[in-house]
């Protein structure tokens, strides 16, 4: 495939530029430049002896724990509370709230921006007990 496509380059450049010697070198060295792909031929290998067989391995026996339920040995996230925050715009906390009461946070916020002429807004706060 790749001689007759080699073939087929020369005869186009040559039927092209006769009568130009740099378009025929280019052609020329184009074409000796591409070097010819041999096909490989796939080879399987046949296995011969125990050593290439697949060998099965036992599962291995774990013990088991004495672990109570939900007691683990390793130290876990500590323990957070959720609070919500009364900020002004330079972000200053200005008051703080349990999370049961939202709305009254949200009404303070808004007592707080109409009597201070900025705005104050409501914010999650997550606190380490």
């Amino acid at each position: 495939m790749t001689s007759k496509s080699n073939q087929m380059e020369t005869q186009d450049s040559e039927s092209l530029n006769k009568n130009d010697p740099v378009a025929s070198e280019t052609a020329d060295v184009a074409a000796n430049d591409v070097p010819a792909v041999k096909k490989k031929t796939a080879i399987r290998k046949k296995s011969t002896g125990p050593s290439e067989a697949k060998v099965k391995k036992t599962p291995v026996k774990r013990s088991r724990s004495t672990k109570i339920d939900g007691a683990d040995s390793s130290p876990s996230a500590p323990a957070m509370k959720a609070f919500w925050g009364v900020y002004n715009p330079m972000m200053v906390q200005v008051a703080q709230y349990n999370y049961a009461e939202e709305a009254e946070a949200r009404q303070a916020a808004a007592d707080m921006t109409e009597k201070k002429k900025a705005p104050h807004f409501v914010q999650l706060i997550k606190k380490v007990i």
